[in-house]
């Protein structure tokens, strides 16, 4: 009886769930998404877009397990909107995000908005955070203390 119930515990957990919910959105995506038209556009009619959204709901789905930074898939799907979806825009006649050169653009300002916003966050957290400072700031001594301590020798260190 107890091994039913560790079954049972694991068939409902939150992992396993999470995996399987992962499981019927892929499926869903790629056999019905080809079906799928806005106004005559079938938007995941290839299997490259069909692919991408599998693998951003996969790693949506582990991050969201592990209590990882679900913004970083928000940025990644932001990014493939516009490559994807980018020629598609016109206002009026123009069509500002057909050209690649501009669609790489966008893409390298919203990643480079990012990445300045996460050295943001970590600057404030090493200015409020001593402990996490003196780690920054010892990054790897630890290992050579040990070396040393050991009797091994730095490679390219004079003794």
């Amino acid at each position: 009886m107890q091994y039913l119930k560790q079954f049972l515990g694991f068939l409902f957990s939150r992992q396993m769930l999470a995996f399987l919910a992962v499981v019927l959105l892929a499926v869903v995506i790629w056999f019905v998404g080809p079906l799928l038209a806005v106004d005559g556009l079938r938007p995941l009619a290839s299997a490259g877009v069909r692919i991408s959204f599998i693998v951003l709901l996969l790693a949506l789905g582990i991050l969201w397990l592990v209590s990882g930074p679900v913004s970083l898939i928000g940025v990644a799907a932001l990014c493939l909107l516009v490559w994807y979806a980018g020629p598609l825009l016109a206002l009026g006649s123009a069509q500002p995000l057909a050209p690649v050169w501009v669609r790489t653009v966008v893409i390298t300002v919203v990643l480079l908005a990012c990445a300045l916003y996460w050295l943001h966050r970590l600057w404030r957290a090493l200015r409020n955070n001593d402990d996490l400072l003196a780690r920054f700031l010892n990054f790897g001594q630890d290992a050579r203390q040990e070396d040393v301590a050991k009797g091994f020798r730095c490679p390219g260190r004079a003794s």
